[in-house]
């Protein structure tokens, strides 16, 4: 899933092809992971030898665990955002829609002679919260953090749509500010979550 994604970015292949099985990828793999943790859940005793692990490797794990998905997240949320746009342009019959690659991040261009309304713009906003409302309501603990950081990036990337809509700065502004609050949240108990099942881990 991430070789897919570092093609993307290098604009290499098919976007829509390897979105798609980017998606499955990690899908499956959240899937198989969830099932086999509660299924196999750790029953083994650590020995003294194998608690003596330095504090400082320990925390650097978590730490690149936790950019990693952050990255991922990040990356998946824009991705997801401007397939919202293009699937509502797809929706409404516009005449020209296209993905594109500038500046190292993707944005959607659409051109609708018939359609002058605000979904197309919105959808690149809605897509990515209710998939973020989904894990809330469906998910566990990890689920929702993986949903608050969604929801927290997908604030803060859709400020030129709203900007578009005709919101005042303010509105715009305090959705960024919102965003930003939502994101650090989500990392500091995504963080939280795993320094607690390292020391579940040690004390079992």
């Amino acid at each position: 899933s991430f070789v897919l994604i570092g093609l993307l970015l290098l604009k290499v292949g098919n976007i829509y092809f390897f979105n798609l099985i980017s998606n499955i990828v990690l899908f499956a793999f959240i899937v198989v992971f969830l099932k086999t943790i509660k299924l196999n859940p750790p029953s083994r005793k650590r020995t003294a030898k194998e608690n003596k692990i330095s504090y400082f490797f320990v925390f650097l794990r978590h730490l690149v665990f936790v950019i990693v998905l952050i990255s991922f997240v990040f990356i998946s949320t824009v991705v997801v955002h401007e397939f919202g746009h293009l699937g509502a342009s797809k929706l409404y019959n516009c005449q020209y829609g296209k993905i594109i690659y500038e500046n190292g991040l993707p944005h959607t261009e659409i051109l609708c002679e018939n359609y002058d309304g605000p979904f197309v713009l919105l959808a690149g906003f809605l897509l990515p919260v209710i998939i973020a409302v989904f894990l809330f309501i469906l998910g566990g603990r990890f689920l929702k953090e993986i949903g608050a950081l969604i929801l927290g990036f997908s604030l803060i990337i859709s400020y030129m749509d709203f900007l578009g809509l005709g919101l005042s700065d303010n509105f715009v502004m305090l959705s960024i500010i919102f965003g930003i609050i939502i994101s650090i949240g989500g990392i500091i108990f995504l963080a939280k979550s795993k320094a607690e099942e390292h020391v579940y881990s040690i004390n079992l």
